[in-house]
């Protein structure tokens, strides 16, 4: 038997063996004014995910200091009320309970996964952390130096090379062009008083998206999201302003002496709200959003040999799409690929 036939084989016999998909029952629940929350009850297992957007991207970053929600957001878990720092991530860690916080351009999202039986606690911790973020002097100074070494590091990864200075000449001009992880000097002149700032203004109710599955009930979550929520600001930030142009078309050249160059590329594509955004989601998924499946893999990985990996996607901002490609190739071979 062929490894092709042994394959569809075996996709059959699991195909019988499951029962059949059912579609999920979503739920909106009802949080008040500029909060939208989606809820799919689950007992499966005795847990609880959640995952938060706010409206705390690099967007609203302050042109002078790019960075400032990605540092803010990566003191989520840093103390909090009268908990410090190491006191905070014990009572996470003593609970089992997972927070991360990462920024994009347009949201810091956050993701809380907990036992059900630990789940009073986990909402409340995080509570406390959106409400009373401590930024103690020895936790700023110690995310501080993680972050410009990380910042460091990136200066070295012909990829992260490449993606900065795409977004950068991309969006020429506008906030979404900020690096999101900022730059070593605005690192390096972020107070905590930016950072409390940030966090009293952005990490709010206004324009929050919440989605949340679990062993739980309609009216255990309302309680469970007042403690968590119910004391943050209900005034949305200002908006961020619209992209007039993007995707200036030409080419960007970043000399590295690295044996494999890294290509970014893209155009300007749909917003999600668009009509034809998933014809277009499609579109990209045979093109070369689909790994070994997608027609740009068989064309410069198997059929050329020119890279291990070729993947595009489409991008999507609050009011814009883009459709965006990266490939990494050895030296010599980027004008082919």
């Amino acid at each position: 038997m062929t490894l092709r036939r042994f394959l569809l084989t075996l996709a059959a016999v699991l195909l019988l063996l499951c029962p059949p998909a059912h579609a999920a029952d979503v739920k909106s629940v009802n949080m008040g004014k500029g909060v939208q929350v989606w809820f799919q009850e689950d007992h499966t297992l005795p847990i609880i995910s959640m995952t938060v957007s706010l409206p705390a991207g690099s967007g609203y970053d302050p042109a002078d200091k790019p960075g400032l929600a990605a540092f803010t957001a990566a003191m989520l878990d840093e103390g909090a009320g009268h908990y410090t720092s190491q006191a905070y991530q014990t009572a996470l860690s003593d609970r089992g309970i997972r927070l991360s916080a990462r920024p994009d351009r347009d949201w810091t999202t956050i993701t809380l996964v907990t036992l059900k039986e630990n789940a009073k606690d986990a909402f409340q911790l995080l509570g406390v952390a959106l409400t009373k973020p401590r930024f103690d002097s020895d936790a700023v100074t110690r995310v501080r130096a993680q972050i410009l070494s990380s910042l460091q590091e990136s200066e070295e990864d012909p990829s992260s090379v490449a993606a900065r200075a795409f977004y950068t000449r991309f969006f020429s001009g506008h906030p979404y062009g900020h690096p999101v992880d900022g730059t070593a000097a605005s690192i390096a002149s972020i107070s905590r008083e930016d950072m409390r700032n940030f966090a009293r203004t952005h990490w709010v109710r206004g324009g929050m998206h919440i989605a949340v599955s679990g062993d739980i009930d309609t009216k255990g979550l309302k309680v469970l999201l007042a403690s968590a929520f119910r004391a943050l600001p209900q005034k949305a930030p200002q908006p961020i302003a619209p992209v007039r142009h993007m995707g200036e078309p030409g080419v960007k050249v970043i000399p590295m002496p690295v044996p494999q160059p890294n290509i970014v590329f893209a155009l300007p594509a749909l917003p999600r709200k668009d009509r034809d955004f998933i014809p277009l989601y499609v579109a990209n998924y045979i093109l070369g959003g689909g790994g070994f499946s997608s027609r740009l893999t068989t064309e410069v990985r198997e059929k050329r040999g020119l890279t291990y990996s070729i993947t595009t996607s489409i991008n999507t901002q609050t009011h814009l799409g883009y459709f965006v490609g990266q490939v990494a190739t050895k030296a010599g071979s980027v004008p082919e690929t």
